[in-house]
């Protein structure tokens, strides 16, 4: 499988630190081979190993990093996708900003927030928000309960959209 064409690049901030650490990874130290079919190739938007780039990141330091900026460009395509992760509360929390560019042009910008409660961290919710016409619109909210180690989730509330009455 030919992987040339696509670069990978992480890097990260540590509390109190405001040297950045770079973290250069192989498509296949980045992707999920499981998930591609024998003759498929890997692109950006293939399956990542995990969902969170802070878990890329050395176990040593993990606990200290505050911020991650992950940067995936395909060179065959002129296309990048780059994703910013901040994390507080003991990285319950975090805001994550995804924007994607083909040819230099921003063509999809996504920003999520996911909160755990401070008193109550299994109890967190989630604020999916897309730039549209310059201005980033709620497109869908979640509540969930997850699991201490985060490996479950269960559903208490969710709506997605917004109700454009309240727009005009």
């Amino acid at each position: 499988m030919e992987t040339d064409h696509i670069t990978i690049q992480i890097s990260y901030y540590l509390h109190g630190n405001p040297e950045v650490h770079i973290i250069t990874l192989a498509p296949e130290e980045y992707f999920d081979l499981k998930y591609l079919d024998p003759d498929e190739q890997l692109e950006v938007e293939s399956v990542a190993l995990y969902w969170n780039t802070i878990d890329y990141v050395d176990e040593s330091v993990k606990k200290t990093v505050n911020c991650t900026k992950l940067d995936i460009y395909d060179e065959n395509l002129d296309f990048r996708m780059t994703l910013i992760d901040s994390y507080w509360n003991n990285q319950n929390s975090l805001i994550r900003k995804r924007i994607d560019y083909s040819h230099g042009e921003e063509i999809y910008n996504l920003m999520i927030i996911s909160i755990a409660r401070y008193d109550d961290p299994s109890l967190v919710e989630i604020i999916r928000s897309e730039k549209q016409d310059g201005i980033f619109r709620v497109t869908e909210h979640t509540l969930t309960r997850v699991c201490d180690d985060r490996s479950d989730e269960s559903l208490l509330s969710h709506s997605r959209g917004i109700d454009e009455r309240f727009l005009s």
